[in-house]
């Protein structure tokens, strides 16, 4: 073996502890992680000197190329060597930069299981009204869900706030002309009501679970516990619109339409109802809808539309939302995978959209 290849070899054998080392620091990370850091940043400006380069254009660009192509040949152990160094160099700072990363989602979980925590000792110190239930019943006659259980339940499975903030974002505007406040029904944590109001637009949340409701308290949003049926009544002829987010599921048909009812009457001429779903029409979408134990009918579009029309609404738009993600569904490759994703793979939710007519 040869001088040279002694020293090849010796810049291979560290390059591969190099490597050892970040998939023992990190043995989820690879080579796709966060791109772009200060330090990567640096290490890309050294690679210049590493392994120098002529700039396009540069003068006398044929005679320097050839001048490289020389001192590599004669450097070209330390030019390896230096290649394997940066490439290790880069590796470890992309570890670096995930390990963070993970840190700061770790943070974040553990402040909001702290946030559902106080919430819960809190709404247990402060014994429930009468007119406030817990929590969404699973059946007729059947004990309710513990209400700190089913905050965990949707703080572990329905997403984050900026998640959430993030789905609702889209319902904002139809609210804009609305004619009167808005009351969020089911608000849960408050993000549709913050959406809202940080809109200018006036709007309050109720909810009967009170952990979740002592969350958007504390959050300076204006959510109260109580029941949503019991205050569309309170609000006959007051309100301009009324929103129900993942909440007619909670429901069986009987007091869906006479919570669409009630919506009718509370609001004014003009006002504007919101309603939005799981899709039952989509295998995949019924997942969602089995995991949650408080669900009680899977509404088709079809059938809490009439509802709507029947209570006196005037439909103004069916929104199929939050499609399957690629991977998941079929490749379509003909009509038949086509018309297969339809069904099993189809929009995970819908948003019906209505109004009260003014005359």
């Amino acid at each position: 073996m040869t001088r040279e290849d002694e020293e090849r070899l010796s810049v291979e054998r560290l390059a591969q502890e190099i490597r050892r080392g970040v998939r023992e620091a990190a043995p989820h990370a690879d080579d796709d992680g966060p791109a772009d850091s200060p330090a990567l940043r640096a290490w890309a400006g050294a690679e210049r000197y590493f392994v120098p380069s002529v700039a396009p254009g540069a003068g006398l660009g044929f005679v320097k190329r050839a001048v490289l192509r020389v001192l590599r040949i004669a450097t070209r152990s330390q030019g390896t060597f230096n290649a394997k160094l940066l490439e290790g160099a880069r590796a470890l700072e992309r570890t670096v930069e995930t390990l963070r990363s993970e840190l700061a989602e770790a943070e974040r979980r553990l402040a909001r299981q702290n946030d559902v925590l106080q919430a819960r000792m809190a709404a247990w110190e402060r014994p429930p009204s009468a007119a406030v239930p817990s929590a969404p019943a699973v059946g007729p006659g059947a004990p309710p869900i513990p209400e700190g259980l089913y905050a965990r339940f949707e703080e572990e499975f329905r997403g984050s706030e900026d998640a959430i903030r993030d789905r609702q974002q889209g319902y904002v505007d139809f609210f804009r002309a609305a004619p009167g406040p808005v009351l969020d029904c089911g608000c849960g944590r408050g993000e549709f009501v913050a959406l809202l109001s940080a809109s200018g637009i006036s709007a309050r949340g109720v909810d009967a679970n009170r952990v979740a409701v002592t969350i958007a308290q504390r959050s300076g949003l204006p959510v109260e516990a109580g029941d949503a049926f019991e205050r569309l009544r309170g609000s006959r002829g007051s309100l301009g619109g009324v929103a129900a987010l993942q909440f007619v599921e909670h429901l069986d048909p009987g007091a869906a339409r006479e919570f669409l009812g009630l919506a009718f009457d509370a609001l004014v001429p003009g006002g504007r109802l919101l309603l939005e779903t799981i899709n039952p029409d989509s295998l995949y979408a019924m997942r969602a809808y089995r995991l949650d134990p408080t669900h009680r009918w899977p509404a088709p579009a079809a059938t809490l539309s009439l509802l709507a029309r029947d209570a006196g609404f005037a439909e103004k738009e069916v929104r199929f939302l939050a499609p399957v993600p690629p991977e998941e569904a079929l490749e379509e490759t003909g009509e038949n995978e086509r018309k297969l994703n339809r069904w099993l793979f189809g929009f995970q939710d819908y948003a019906l959209f209505a109004e009260r007519p003014r005359a």
